[in-house]
């Protein structure tokens, strides 16, 4: 039968992705607002640029850190890359950590 995946719940696919589609929205949120906040009340206030360039190494890592930093300059490129793959560092050592203290 060609069309046995016709019958597949279209609505609950529907809202799956909306859930899905929310956090991400929220992640982002909760990742931006802070950055963007503690950024532009140093004393040397970094640019809205850089701000953005390294939250989005922080939840996207570095291949779209990388994409993201590129149309503002070579010189920003290598660094959001490197933060990006910090991130994964740090993110997967704090999950590692996270699964040991709860499994026990």
């Amino acid at each position: 039968v060609a069309a046995a995946g016709s019958a597949g719940a279209l609505f609950l696919t529907t809202a799956l992705s909306l859930h899905v589609l929310f956090l991400g929205l929220f992640a982002l949120l909760v990742n931006r607002l802070p950055a963007l906040n503690a950024g532009l009340r140093l004393k040397r206030p970094l640019r809205l640029s850089e701000l953005l360039v390294g939250s989005n190494a922080a939840i996207g890592g570095p291949s779209t850190a990388a994409a993201f930093a590129a149309p503002l300059g070579a010189q920003y490129v290598v660094p959001a890359a490197i933060f990006g793959v910090a991130g994964y560092a740090v993110g997967t050592a704090l999950g590692v950590g996270m699964w040991t203290a709860l499994r026990a």
